[in-house]
């Protein structure tokens, strides 16, 4: 389902309902930039990895979410 400003309102209590029904939220966002100096390693601990990232993602702006819905099927 894509939803833009254009149908938001008309979607909106769906979208809300999916969320809540949820077992598993997924987010993907689109930044307006990425360059950078920082060098992630897989060396890395989670907690320096998310610093690096976080001090990243910090100078951009967000243009765009995608977030995808979760749920178990119906019959198991």
């Amino acid at each position: 389902m894509d939803i833009d400003r254009t149908n938001f309102d008309s979607i909106k209590e769906q979208f809300l309902k999916e969320i809540e029904n949820a077992e598993m939220i997924s987010l993907d966002l689109e930044f307006s930039g990425i360059k950078t100096d920082e060098k992630l390693s897989r060396t890395d601990t989670p907690i320096e990895r998310y610093k690096k990232c976080y001090k990243i993602a910090k100078r951009y702006t967000i243009i765009q979410i995608g977030i995808s819905i979760f749920r178990p099927k119906e019959n198991e």
